[in-house]
This record gives structure tokens, sequence and C-alpha cells, in this order.
């Protein structure tokens, strides 16, 4: 992931890359139409001078193709090129240092403007850094925007096209780092709420430890009910409408993400005979259960959905009933939003 200085280092390259460049394009356009300048390039004096920068700039045969002349459009120069037209071609007065030089501070003529652009093209495309401060940010955005302003009155352009491109790109770019800041709140407070959650989960997991104590003769008697597997070993079938379910609680289990709960009540099924889940209504009991009941189905246990302790008990008093190998699934086996003293003597009588 980028740096907020990088990618302000990158909001100058763009800026530079795009509406500089156009900038430019319109300026030599302006000067010498696409049409014209085959002319201007076969001109012997000028050629003497281009040619050695073009062969540098690797650029020779885009002005000077092998048979013909140039008949393209200045859309594809790049600002290198457009600097070496323009200062050669277009008549532009030299700027008070001359061109090629750092202009002065209070030139603000149009060749020291495209000289101020060239330079700072040269800077972000050959530096040896890639970072940018907020405040150097700042400094080259007014730098810019100066530049353009300054070429696009003195050609008479009646529009600020380009000096409003530059102002959109680094908009754009604060907009971007204001969202970072937003994100970067918002994962606070997802963290905030997630330490909450386990501390919540904690206390359902200490609660439900307490229960399970309570229970323990329930625990005994189905204990008891184990018997010896017969001779017809063949597992109990699932009934068309126990695959209905296991189709839903798949359904229901593509959303499921797992948490702390959850692996502690995983870690509990796989020592324990009876594991009794607890927890606020909506808090994931359900979700909890069926979804580790759906991963020891996938591992070849028979797991049963049952409402009442009868079904339990008939089940393990099947013949084909094997003890090693059944899952139960009991939702609200003693009350639903409270105690239910029925549901519970069921179990103990």
């Amino acid at each position: 992931m980028t740096t907020k200085e990088e990618r302000n280092f990158m909001t100058v390259r763009l800026a530079l890359d795009k509406p500089c460049t156009k900038l430019l394009q319109e300026v030599l356009r302006h000067y010498v139409p696409e049409k014209n300048i085959h002319m201007l390039l076969n001109d012997p004096a000028r050629k003497r001078n281009i040619i050695p920068v073009l062969r540098k700039l690797k650029q020779e045969t885009t002005l000077y193709p092998r048979t013909g002349v140039f008949n393209g459009s200045y859309a594809d120069f790049d600002l290198s090129l457009l600097y070496v037209l323009i200062r050669n071609l277009t008549g532009i007065p030299n700027h008070t240092t001359g061109w090629g030089n750092a202009p002065d501070s209070m030139d603000n003529s149009t060749a020291a403007n495209i000289e101020r652009i060239r330079i700072l093209r040269n800077k972000y495309a050959h530096g040896s850094t890639s970072h940018l401060t907020n405040k150097e940010l700042k400094k080259e955005r007014k730098n810019i925007i100066s530049c353009i302003h300054g070429i696009e009155r003195k050609l008479h352009l009646n529009s600020t096209q380009f000096e409003d491109a530059a102002e959109a790109i680094f908009k754009a770019a604060k907009e971007h780092e204001n969202l970072g800041e937003h994100l970067t709140k918002c994962q606070d407070e997802i963290r905030t709420m997630q330490k909450r959650q386990d501390e919540h989960e904690n206390h359902l997991l200490k609660k439900t430890e307490e229960i399970q104590g309570d229970i323990l003769n329930v625990h005994e008697r189905l204990n008891e009910l184990e018997k010896p597997l017969q001779k017809n070993t063949g597992k109990l079938q699932e009934t068309e409408y126990e695959k209905s379910i296991f189709s839903q609680w798949q359904e229901d289990d593509d959303f499921f993400v797992s948490t702390k709960a959850a692996k502690n009540v995983g870690k509990m099924v796989e020592t324990n005979n009876l594991v009794l889940v607890t927890g606020h209504s909506g808090s994931g009991k359900s979700a909890i259960i069926q979804h580790i009941a759906l991963q020891y189905r996938g591992h070849g246990w028979i797991v049963k959905p049952v409402y009442s302790f009868k079904e339990i008990n008939d089940a393990y008093k099947s013949e084909n009933f094997d003890k090693g190998s059944h899952i139960f699934v009991f939702n609200d086996p003693i009350g639903k939003e409270s105690y239910d003293e029925m549901s519970y003597n069921e179990w103990i009588v």
C-alpha cells in the first residue's frame, strides 16, 4: 500500500504528464500548426540545431521519417520533445537567463513558465526520491498552477481548461487523502468493537461452562443410554426432510465468519459427549452449532437435528445406532427465551 508521501509525489507527476504536457502541445500548435511543421523542420539552420537533440531523445524518426515528411499529431509528443520544438520553431522570445537555464524568479514570460515546467518535469521524472511531504506538495501545486495560468493568459486562449484540469488532479488527490483518514478512523472503531465482542464472548463462554456443570446429571444419563452395536451395523439414512434442513444450513454457512466462541465450542465438541451453547438471541448460537455439525457431516458422521429428548432416546435404542459417529443438534433443549421446566423435566424423567 502506498504512503501519503508517495501519493503526493505521483500527484505532481500526473499534473506534469497530463495537463502540462497538453498545454505545451497547444502552445506549439498555436505557433506552428501540424500541417506546417514539416517546412520548419526542413529548414537547414533549424535542422542542424534540432537533429542532435532528437537523436539524444531517440525521437529523430518521429519527425524525420525515412520516407515523406511528418504528418502526424502533436497529441503523441511528450514534454521533452515539445520543449525542443517550442524552443527551436516557435520564435517565442528567450526569458531573461536564456533557454535551458533556470529563469529569474521575477520573470513571468511565456518562455520562463515553459522553462519552469521543463525543470519540474525533469525533477520528478529523473529525481532520486519518490516521496513528497504535504508542505512540498502545496508548494509544487502553487508552482504548477502559476506556470499554467501564466502561459494560458499570455496566449489569450480565452480558457482555463488546462489550469482547471491540473486543479482537478490536486483536488482528487486531497479527497483520496480524506477518504484514507476516514477509513483509518473506521478501522479503529472496528477494532474497538471487536475487543468488546471478544469480552462479551468470553463472558458467554464462562456462563456456558457454569451451565454445563449444572446439567452434569443429564450428561451422565445420556452416557448410560449408550449400548453396544447390534449385528446390523448399517447406518441410519438421512430423510428428505433432514436433507432439506442441511441444504438450508449450508446456504446460511456460506456467510459464516468464524469467531473465538466458535473455535472454543468446536474444541469442546471434540472432547465432550454433550456441549450446551448459550447466549443472547441473535448472538450466533445456531450458526455456530450448525457450522460445526456440517463439518462433522462432511467427515462421514451422522448428524441428526432433533426437537425432543425422546428422539435422542429412540435413536440410541435403534439397532442401527453407532455411538461413535452420531451428532445430535438440539436447539433450545430447556427453553428458548427463558428456562422451561417442562422441557427440563423431560431430560430427567
